[in-house]
């Protein structure tokens, strides 16, 4: 076998290339949506971009490179995971180019081991040992391994191997002619297993399989008659992938590629006109490494409709609506294998609309009495301490229909004059016109994120950087799309 790896080392390289693509997601040390493989004849594990722009050989440290075969990608640890051939190691390196080593095996058999997958919420690694024909395992941790118990199912010069986490089985191919090609599994939990049932399906000397447990399915390569096969994982048999107008010669090590898989329909925050609209991506599959099935989203787009029909220019993740209806957004997630959309549940935008607007205390006197260092409200108890100038300390409150961003703005109230149909400053012009409230606003405003039903802040009548004086004052709040509500408050010395 040693020679035939040897003969086929290229073959081998370019099937751990397949078997890593989309795998890896941003490091500081390779570019997002990368390939890696290991370089049998090389002794090295390298890696370029999928977006064309090149690649270079991971930093491995003191890790050994010997003939390195099979690689799998733990993503959430930043590692990377092989099998040297040559030496009988598995080494690791991190994703992030800080070097690497050699993975703690005591008690497992590495004994020419070729294929590889890591089970990251269980913390192991498995690969097939190719020169003794056994299963075997070690521990993330650095803690040691062992040997799978295999009891009933054949494991004959395996090569690749695939873990279906959600039924705690591993499944690997059995290359060797001795017993016959088979397709083996084994339960994780150690007892035992058997092989598959794959009638209908062409097994000879399969090398490298790949799970899709939604579907129920295995897929193996047979390098013997250069055909890719499957059977359903239920026991029921299984048949030939149809491969007219591709090249199968000789297949090595597959991998599956899926189109985003729903989990789970997108959401929509925020209800009034006016105020941005916010579209979740929703939830998706993401990649079993331990199955060689990626399917997660590179991307999405989204889409905004309104009762039903599309609105137009709609594409983004946000959207601010200017009329009320029944608003959804359809999110696409895209891989390379195709897109997949969900649509959000519908929510009602109305017109925000506040009301019980009102500021406490009504009058509020800055008047006050030094007393134990404070300045405190005038009692009889204090009214022989000093004079002071209270600081002002208001309560606003109010009541929404829906959460909204309400803008309050102040005017000083006076009496003027009618002229023309305005009120206006009293002058030798308008003394004779009928008196009326003359509002001077005030600079500046006060923006507030308002939920559903009774707000309420503290306000120390600073606005615009300016401190309220003795007066008649008018506040308004206006709610985001929606009709501002007006109440009235003094401050006096």
């Amino acid at each position: 076998m040693r020679s035939w790896a040897r003969s086929m080392s290229l073959v081998v390289a370019v099937a751990v290339m397949a078997v890593a693509a989309m795998a890896v997601a941003a490091t500081p040390a390779f570019a997002a949506d990368s390939i890696f493989w290991g370089n049998y004849n090389g002794d090295s594990v390298s890696y370029a971009a999928l977006n064309g722009s090149g690649g270079a050989d991971l930093a491995t440290g003191t890790a050994t490179v010997s003939e390195p075969s099979g690689t799998a990608v733990d993503l959430a640890a930043g590692r990377i995971y092989w099998t040297n051939y040559n030496v009988n190691e598995i080494s690791w390196a991190n994703l992030d180019g800080s070097g690497g080593g050699e993975l703690t095996t005591t008690g497992a058999t590495v004994d020419v081991p070729w294929g590889i997958a890591v089970d990251p919420a269980a913390g192991k690694v498995y690969w097939t040992n190719y020169g003794d024909s056994k299963i075997s395992w070690a521990n993330l941790d650095g803690s040691g391994g062992g040997d799978l118990t295999t009891t009933g199912a054949t494991v004959d010069e395996p090569s690749g191997l695939a873990i279906d986490a959600a039924t705690g089985t591993i499944y690997w191919a059995n290359y060797g002619v001795g017993s016959g090609t088979t397709i083996g599994y084994a339960s994780l939990s150690g007892s035992g297993g058997g092989d598959l049932t794959t009638t209908g399906a062409s097994v000879d000397g399969p090398v490298g399989v790949a799970i899709d447990p939604a579907a129920g399915k295995v897929y193996w390569a047979n390098y013997g008659d250069s055909t890719m096969a499957w059977a359903n994982l239920d026991g029921s048999g299984g048949g030939d992938l149809t491969t007219t107008g591709a090249t199968v010669n000789a297949p090595l090590m597959p991998s599956l590629v899926e189109v985003p898989g729903a989990a789970g329909a997108p959401s929509i925050s925020g209800s009034t006109v006016g105020s941005s609209l916010s579209c979740s991506e929703g939830s998706w599959d993401g990649d079993l490494l331990q199955s060689f099935l990626y399917r997660a989203p590179q991307s999405f787009a989204y889409r905004w409709s309104r009762d039903g029909t599309a609105i137009s220019g709609a594409t983004g993740s946000t959207y601010t609506p200017t009329v009320t209806g029944s608003y959804s957004c359809r999110v696409t997630a895209s891989n390379f294998a195709g897109s997949t959309s969900q649509t959000s549940a519908a929510v009602t935008v109305k017109r925000a609309a506040l009301s019980r607007l009102r500021v406490s205390p009504h009058k509020f006197s800055t008047a006050g009495r030094k007393a134990h260092g404070k300045c405190v409200k005038p009692s009889r108890r204090n009214r022989a301490d000093k004079h002071c100038q209270r600081p002002i300390k208001l309560k606003v409150r109010y009541t929404l229909n829906a959460a909204s961003t309400v803008t309050f703005t102040l005017a000083l109230e006076s009496t003027g004059r009618q002229a023309d149909g305005k009120c206006v400053k009293p002058t030798t012009q308008s003394q004779h016109g009928d008196k009326c409230t003359l509002l001077t606003s005030i600079n500046g405003k006060l923006v507030k994120t308002g939920k559903a039903g009774a707000n309420r802040f503290s306000w120390n009548g600073k606005l615009g950087g300016h401190k309220l004086h003795s007066g008649t004052y008018q506040l308004t709040a206006t709610p985001t799309g929606g009709k501002p509500e007006h109440t009235t408050f003094k401050i006096t010395r």
